[in-house]
């Protein structure tokens, strides 16, 4: 596997026409991996200090920098673990994923543009992957949303 893969994802345009063909219960979905982030959720949304996401990573307090970054490092040791998965993309495209990590993303990052907008952060770890497709014999560049199943 390449250690930088260039081609990211893209959805196919009509992906939001058969909405209601996509299973939104994570653990469903994504096993495992969808635990964790039901986990994560859990504790964020049960955090003492719960008002240090709203705010950038470097004004969190320490307990909440700690306790968010040893649950980073502790998913993605057991993600590291599970070796290559079998996955459905949201497209319907077949793939592998490759390799999985989850990423810090503060109230800064675009991808809490609707934490912003309603002042209600759900969660700080955002999974970022690589998967392989058999097909197209590429690598891509994949994030939570795009992945329909993981297959385990």
């Amino acid at each position: 596997m390449p250690d930088n893969v260039r081609t990211t994802y893209s959805e196919p345009l009509d992906v939001f026409d058969a909405i209601e063909a996509i299973e939104f219960d994570i653990v469903e979905t994504m096993g495992a991996i969808g635990e964790m982030v039901k986990e994560h959720k859990h504790a964020v949304l049960n955090w003492v200090n719960y008002s240090d996401f709203q705010k950038p990573f470097r004004e969190w307090s320490g307990i909440t920098k700690e306790a968010m970054m040893r649950q980073k490092l502790a998913f993605n040791s057991r993600i590291a673990a599970m070796g290559d998965i079998r996955a459905t993309l949201i497209g319907g495209e077949s793939v592998i994923l490759k390799r999985a990590e989850f990423q810090i993303r503060d109230i800064n990052h675009e991808k809490q543009e609707l934490a912003r907008l309603l002042g209600f952060v759900t969660e700080v770890l955002f999974l970022d992957a690589v998967v392989y497709h058999p097909k197209s014999l590429t690598y891509m560049k994949v994030e939570d949303y795009h992945i329909k199943r993981l297959e385990f």
